[in-house]
């Protein structure tokens, strides 16, 4: 089965906080033109988790995608990112974002994040999806952070 399904999902910012997902607009349209079909969630308006597991999508997710700042988001991601682990295996999961970008080997070390994109993520998501769909290395794709082998590599 095609695995093409980009699952960008907004984590919970706290009680009031609520700002649209512009992020994932951008980072929507270099996907849609790589072949891509991405799905932005909100998980402070619906049940991403429900949404994950829905027939129709869980067998074709690509990867599900993660932005966060510091502050409450933080803890409310880890949370659904660790669920992902979890709830499908073998769908990895990719940060992004203001934190991430800070703090890079600090992201990459959590068990619950595969993937850290640096930076803009237009262009390095695509090139890391196309990479492991085709069962390849990462490390030509630049701006990313991982773990390999029991080290953190930077590409």
């Amino acid at each position: 089965m095609d695995r093409k399904v980009v699952a960008m999902v907004m984590p919970r910012t706290g009680p009031t906080l609520l700002f649209a997902p512009y992020n994932y607009m951008a980072l929507a349209t270099d996907l849609k033109a790589r072949g891509y079909e991405p799905l932005i969630l909100d998980s402070r308006l619906q049940d991403v988790e429900a949404e994950l597991l829905k027939p129709e999508r869980k067998d074709r997710l690509a990867c599900v995608c993660f932005s966060s700042m510091m502050g409450p988001q933080l803890s409310y991601g880890l949370q659904q990112s660790a669920w992902v682990h979890e709830a499908l295996p073998g769908v990895p999961t990719i940060w992004g974002g203001i934190l991430p970008t800070e703090l890079p080997e600090l992201c990459a070390t959590h068990h619950a994040i595969d993937y850290v994109v640096l930076g803009w993520g237009e262009g390095r998501l695509p090139d890391l999806l196309d990479r492991l769909g085709e069962g390849e290395s990462p490390k030509e794709v630049t701006g990313l952070v991982y773990q390999a082998d029991g080290e953190t590599l930077f590409t």
